[in-house]
């Protein structure tokens, strides 16, 4: 049964603790579809520094068979110097202002457990979205959406729980597999 963890861990979560306290200056992203889907990547600006959160599609295991999906993981690193670029997109990037200091920060990790007849046949962790608590009691959100996108959703607003993404209607069961059922939680990890 595979069993895959795609939460944001290690130097990730260690580069978004560096954040707290900072100000977000702007971010910069390819706008692509609505006005808040940025594609694949969002670069947080903090003055002289600047963060990329991307979104990948990686081919995870979804059984024991071998059988494969895509499924886009979010991911934190050092952004690369220079203008941000997403490749495979002749889109110039847009900033936004953004002017805030980063009160807490949080992760939205969710988990999924698929069983046949009985069975765990795919268990899968990943963090569904990141919300920065900004110090006027407002939140700036990055949500990774469908499980299947390359797409970042940016919300700002005063309830964050508002601006996401509910991943669980992903995870429902299917009546044309009867034999497949899904769990789904969600769980909140403070960085």
């Amino acid at each position: 049964m595979p069993s895959i963890d795609c939460t944001i861990t290690g130097e990730g979560v260690e580069l978004l603790g560096a954040i707290k306290g900072a100000t977000i200056s702007a971010l910069e992203a390819v706008i692509a579809a609505r006005e808040n889907m940025a594609w694949r990547t969002v670069r947080i600006h903090l003055g002289d520094a600047a963060v990329d959160v991307t979104v990948s599609l990686r081919n995870l295991p979804v059984n024991s068979e071998g059988d494969v999906e895509e499924f886009g993981t979010l991911a934190v690193s050092v952004a690369g110097p220079g203008t941000l670029r997403v490749e495979g997109v002749d889109k110039e990037t847009e900033w936004r202002d953004v002017g805030a200091k980063v009160a807490g920060i949080t992760l939205v990790n969710d988990h999924v457990v698929a069983s046949e007849h009985g069975q765990v046949i795919m268990e899968r962790s990943f963090t569904q979205v990141i919300v920065f608590d900004l110090a006027d009691d407002s939140s700036l959100v990055l949500d990774k959406g469908t499980w299947f996108s390359e797409m970042i959703a940016i919300g700002a607003g005063e309830v964050w729980r508002n601006l996401v993404y509910e991943s669980s209607q992903d995870w429902a069961d299917d009546p044309e597999e009867p034999s497949v059922r899904y769990g789904w939680t969600r769980t909140l990890q403070e960085v």
